[in-house]
């Protein structure tokens, strides 16, 4: 339980490593406690550190927004985004 007094909480919470599909950095973030909106967050986070997400040409507009929300694709760090 949640108390004021105690220093240290533990937090049920999601654990996401992202990983630059050209030179292998990797970027940690720690999110909400439920998939779909801590994934959703993640990606958020992701983009706003400066990480960019390549969805493939080929898929269709549906599944592209998909693959996009759910942080599906490849992921490439803020320097190999330059």
């Amino acid at each position: 339980m949640y108390s004021d007094d105690m220093p240290l909480h533990a937090m049920h919470a999601l654990h996401f490593i992202a990983a630059c599909d050209s030179c292998g950095a990797r970027s940690e973030l720690v999110c909400g406690h439920e998939l779909p909106s801590a994934r959703r967050e993640a990606v958020a986070r992701l983009t706003t550190l400066g990480w960019s997400q390549a969805v493939p040409d080929t898929e269709r507009t549906e599944t592209r927004g998909w693959v996009h929300a759910e942080g599906a694709g490849q992921w490439r760090c803020p320097l190999c985004t330059l």
